[in-house]
């Protein structure tokens, strides 16, 4: 039993010793005459970016930056003020801001002589 863990301790061991650091593996697809990737820095809390808003009975929920939140809700240093139809207004280091949903509208018209069994 004990040679079995000792086994897989040094097996796990020589695994880690022998795998590059991210920093040095090269990507296969790149050509070889591109430059290197610049190593970007963590950057700063941008915007919001909204992406969709729903109802949910009387209150609204909006998906930001790919979290479902409310009002109220903290999301990347910001608190979240108001979500109305198409945007929300939020307050982020004492600054009021609003982010909108893309500029993209769906115009969905309803059919009202289909009926059921029929095209």
């Amino acid at each position: 039993m004990k040679s079995r863990v000792l086994a897989s301790l040094l097996s796990a061991a020589a695994l880690a010793a022998t795998q590059a650091p991210a920093a040095d593996l090269r990507d296969p697809m790149r050509p070889p005459s591109a430059p290197a990737a610049a190593i970007s820095s963590p950057r700063a809390p941008s915007t919001l970016q909204l992406q969709a808003v729903m109802r949910t009975g009387a209150a609204r929920v909006a998906i930001v930056d790919g979290k479902l939140v409310r009002v109220g809700d903290r999301i990347d240093g910001a608190v979240i003020d108001e979500i109305t139809t198409e945007s929300i207004r939020y307050t982020r280091g004492g600054k009021q801001l609003v982010a909108s949903l893309p500029g993209t509208k769906l115009d969905v018209r309803v059919n009202k002589t289909l009926q059921a069994g029929r095209p």
